[in-house]
């Protein structure tokens, strides 16, 4: 995340020299948790020649979030701008208040794509996974290990999830926002083009063909993956968890 603000950094540096350039007319935030298929998403639309969307440039501390914005908008060369932020980077690295920054971008004509996770088991544990192979984008296609997971601190992890999502509704009361579920809209390949043709319909511009070379980190059942699988199962029974288990979005 630091390498996408300091690449975003070196790019504005070396127009600085250049006559300033008018922020693009259409621009939007993917609002979201980790996890979430940010990433996918994101490698979606960039496969418009009209659509730059950035990564997490708002990860690290910067002195103006939206005069940061503006200047990075003005620079990417493209029709549309866009990038994506978590909440709790809103309030923990900029130190501003989410609902008031989101404010802020729709006074600038910034539309809001919500992009969320509802199977809080398979978010945390995608999460596990990406930890420990050290790597949150996966391009692999071959098999993947199993894993040991700890149930208490994946249960943890769920509360967590589940309070950023609590203080998500509350931040977009009022807003318009175009929703996109991960297991509605981009668990399957086969509905990465209709929710792109959705998101480029909401944003204005035409839709084009898009793909992406993003794979599942944790696919197929979670019995395969997780080796310790029954004492997971024993640790969700009874709490309010232990309906992610069995999925059928997950097949």
């Amino acid at each position: 995340m630091l390498t996408s603000v300091r690449r975003v950094l070196r790019r504005l540096s070396s127009r600085s020299s250049q006559s300033e350039t008018r922020e693009p007319d259409i621009k939007f935030v993917i609002f979201c948790q980790g996890r979430t298929g940010s990433s996918l998403l994101r490698s979606l639309l960039n496969n418009h020649p009209d659509v730059r969307c950035e990564g997490e440039i708002l990860a690290e501390p910067v002195a103006d979030p939206i005069q940061f914005l503006a200047a990075t908008a003005a620079g990417s060369a493209k029709a549309v701008f866009g990038f994506k932020v978590k909440i709790y980077q809103l309030t923990d690295a900029q130190n501003t208040d989410p609902r008031v920054f989101l404010d802020q971008l729709r006074d600038r004509s910034y539309k809001i794509i919500y992009l969320r996770r509802n199977n809080l088991l398979r978010h945390a544990i995608s999460n596990t996974f990406a930890e420990a192979r050290r790597s949150y984008h996966d391009r692999s296609t071959g098999p993947r290990p199993s894993l040991a997971v700890d149930p208490e601190q994946l249960i943890g992890v769920m509360q967590r999830r589940q309070a950023h999502l609590d203080n998500e509704a509350v931040v977009l009361g009022g807003f318009d926002y175009l929703t996109i579920e991960y297991e509605k809209d981009l668990l399957d390949p086969a509905q990465h083009q209709p929710t792109a043709d959705r998101v480029f319909g909401f944003l204005g511009v035409e839709p084009v063909s898009v793909g992406t070379d993003l794979s599942r980190s944790v696919s197929g059942s979670l019995s395969d993956r997780i080796a310790n699988y029954d004492e997971l199962v024993a640790a969700l029974a009874g709490t309010e968890f232990d309906r992610f288990l069995d999925d059928p979005a997950y097949g």
